[in-house]
């Protein structure tokens, strides 16, 4: 083993690093660490938390369970692992490790609330409603628990108990176009129609900034006039199998062609751990989407941050938050694009 002071200075380096969200720096500074002291359970925690940052699961997914084989009984590394094979599609082995958590911390709510989410993506509404009330039995005023289970209400077809919890929600600062749609859909569904409609009207006017195309400026080519012949039948033939494959095959064309704005909803509530917003993104239409990238630029330093998600089923919905290195300000632009679509932008406010 090296000298102490080298693997401590080396740490802290590297805790400072993953504070920034300079991810690659964290990890080559967690690396010494690791390689230094095989045994040293916080740094392989660290780095595997900085691999998540980057979006590198598998790497995240193999030093998590290093952490966990050094020190069976750090909660944080179940929680952070059933994260990762969140992300992954592992949902059983998800599942496995926040139940262990709890076991481990029978106190520790936040793995309550991760599976809470799971359970619900899951269909299992019934343990769903379990965990998001012990998440509201701790956290009385966070709204999140209240829109958890008052949507997994919904789905269940307790309209009722829906609209309570989306209520409770919205007292305790929840106010976005997404919980007064669900709201007014289960007041249109027990027959309450004028309610419903006031929700419906009040989410139009939360909508706000719409995604609008961005035109992108056209280049203008000059030829000479035996190429402007070959030109003409070359665009007329392209644009032939263009239209064909726009009328028959959206999905296959590339992210920002289209005629419309990707049909999707964007709203953002407050980070449950770490810092800043968290951005919702949830898929409007009735048929899944394809190649959707989001991509966030700041204006006050021109950082570009990029998401990618290759399908999004109808009603299927996901979030972005400070884990991926998102941190949203206001004047960030978001844009947004999948195939069959033109490219959209909203800037938040």
């Amino acid at each position: 083993m090296k000298n102490r002071a080298d693997i401590e200075k080396n740490f802290h380096i590297g805790c400072e690093d993953l504070d920034q969200k300079d991810f690659v720096s964290a990890i080559i500074n967690f690396e010494k660490v690791t390689n230094d002291d095989p045994s040293n359970s916080e740094a392989f925690l660290k780095k595997a938390n900085s691999y998540f940052g980057l979006m590198k699961y598998n790497n995240a997914l193999v030093d998590y369970s290093r952490t966990i084989e050094l020190n069976p009984n750090q909660a944080t590394a179940f929680i952070n692992r059933g994260n990762t094979h969140v992300m992954l599609e592992n949902f059983g082995d998800a599942v496995a490790d926040y139940t262990h958590a709890l076991i481990l911390e029978p106190n520790g709510i936040l793995a309550n609330f991760n599976r809470a989410i799971l359970y619900q993506k899951l269909n299992k509404q019934s343990e769903a409603i379990s965990d998001y009330s012990v998440w509201i039995k701790n956290k009385t005023n966070d709204p999140a628990g209240f829109y958890g289970r008052g949507k997994t209400f919904f789905d269940l077809g307790n309209f009722p108990e829906a609209i309570s919890d989306l209520s409770k929600a919205m007292e305790k600062g929840m106010n976005d176009p997404e919980i007064y749609n669900l709201r007014g859909r289960a007041y249109d569904l027990i027959g309450n129609t004028s309610l419903a409609k006031a929700d419906f009207l009040k989410e139009k006017s939360l909508i706000g900034v719409q995604l609008n195309p961005i035109a992108d400026k056209g280049t203008i080519f000059q030829f000479t006039s035996t190429w402007k012949i070959f030109f003409a039948v070359f665009l007329s033939v392209s644009l032939a199998i263009f239209l064909a494959i726009f009328c028959f095959f959206p999905d296959q064309l590339p992210p920002g062609i289209g005629f419309e704005s990707p049909p999707i909803s964007i709203f953002t509530r407050n980070s449950l751990v770490g810092e800043g917003k968290v951005l919702f993104i949830t898929n409007k239409s009735g048929k899944t989407l394809k190649n959707l990238k989001i991509h966030i630029v700041s204006k006050k330093n021109s950082t570009e941050k990029s998401f990618f998600k290759e399908t999004l089923e109808p009603e299927g919905f996901f979030e972005i938050g400070w884990i991926q290195g998102w941190k949203l300000e206001t004047g960030n632009e978001i844009s947004i694009s999948c195939s069959g679509y033109l490219k959209g932008s909203m800037i938040y406010n």
